[in-house]
């Protein structure tokens, strides 16, 4: 009788290791994303795109897009989990002090670049900005 429930607790154990390990990829989810402009002789501007798409601007900026199609949404948060946490913060050289930095917000964390030498940075802001239609 004991080694019955010895075998029983061995199969169920065995079976429920192996739904836990499961080599699904991790679904994305939707992250609050902010970006804009800080400092030097350019307005300040501050963009915010919420996890449901809705967009919100502070600033005296032109977007054209008040919310984003929920697919193009999940692209965005896709694009930051891959390549935002490869990201640093940065005064790039030459780069003029009336010149403001950009910033992206997302994931509890802020990148800041004073220039263009993050290409990373680069792709990402250019993502951003045509997303919501930032001219």
């Amino acid at each position: 009788m004991r080694v019955r429930r010895l075998i029983l607790l061995v199969v169920l154990a065995l079976g429920l290791a192996a739904c836990g390990s499961s080599g699904a990829p991790k679904p994305t989810h939707p992250t609050k994303i902010e970006f804009g402009i800080k400092g030097g002789n350019i307005a300040p501007f501050d963009i915010t795109v919420s996890p449901a798409g809705q967009i919100t601007e502070v600033g005296n900026l032109h977007i054209t897009k008040r919310h984003l199609p929920s697919a193009t949404e999940a692209s965005l948060s896709s694009a930051l989990e891959s390549s935002f946490a490869g990201l640093s913060s940065r005064q790039c050289k030459g780069t003029l002090p009336d010149v403001g930095s950009r910033f992206i917000r997302a994931e509890g964390r802020t990148v800041t670049v004073h220039g263009s030498c993050e290409a990373g940075f680069e792709q990402l802001w250019g993502r951003l900005t045509a997303a919501v239609g930032f001219d």
